[in-house]
């Protein structure tokens, strides 16, 4: 064993790397997350087949070509571990494993066919300032990778902060979102660009549909969607 080498060993001893999902230490040649987790996080598989309950979920509400989420959300699962570490633990990492994941699936499947732009939802100044980063950013720039496309950060932006929707219905969190964002008018994205929008979590679609509907007012018509988890009862 090189020094390189020891030196790895004794800071895993020390500072043991953990999988997010499970929490168990990661063995070697284990990256981001643990074996058992990748086998075990819940897929959709709805990029195999269209249409699929994303794309019935939005209906009649926006303009969409095809919408899908790669992992299914249940309370005290996994996956809703992975999304809190993600979000509010700085757990930057877990957006990149799970983009490059479900980018490559994407791109094999053709389910999309061409991207120019993938544009994470984005979030407040003020939730920016508090938080340090977007919890979609990495998770978009590693699907703009691995679809040959560009993450684009700069065409929506995010105007007011609103309140936690957690305990709110559909209806309540459409009325909050209402008029949350605008497009920038400087952004070089064309209108003709095929767009993937992409947010972290699905419930009831409220964020996603007002990002959406802002995109279409604007004439931007050639709109996807995509998500890292959907609630299991959406």
């Amino acid at each position: 064993m090189n020094i390189i080498n020891k030196l790895h060993h004794m800071l895993n001893l020390l500072f043991p790397r953990l999988c997010p999902a499970c929490e168990m230490v990661l063995s070697q040649g284990e990256r981001d997350l643990c074996t058992t987790c990748r086998h075990e996080l819940p897929q959709t598989n709805y990029h195999l087949f269209h249409p699929n309950p994303v794309e019935q979920l939005f209906q009649g509400r926006i303009a969409l070509q095809k919408a899908t989420a790669f992992l299914k959300f249940q309370p005290n699962n996994k996956v809703q571990h992975l999304l809190h570490e993600l979000k509010y633990h700085g757990q930057q990492s877990i957006g990149t494993c799970l983009g490059h994941w479900f980018g490559a699936l994407l791109y094999e499947s053709h389910f999309f066919g061409k991207i120019d732009f993938v544009i994470p939802v984005p979030i407040s100044k003020q939730r920016h300032r508090l938080r340090g980063y977007n919890q979609v950013r990495k998770f978009a720039e590693a699907l703009s990778l691995q679809l040959r496309s560009h993450c684009m950060t700069e065409l929506l932006v995010k105007t007011k902060d609103v309140q936690s929707q957690v305990t709110l219905n559909a209806n309540e969190r459409a009325k909050i979102l209402f008029n949350t964002f605008s497009i920038n008018e400087d952004s070089p994205v064309n209108t003709n660009s095929r767009i993937l929008l992409v947010d972290d979590l699905i419930t009831t679609g409220a964020t996603l549909e007002s990002c959406a509907k802002t995109l279409n007012n604007a004439a931007y018509h050639h709109l996807s969607i995509a998500a890292i988890a959907i609630t299991d009862n959406t």
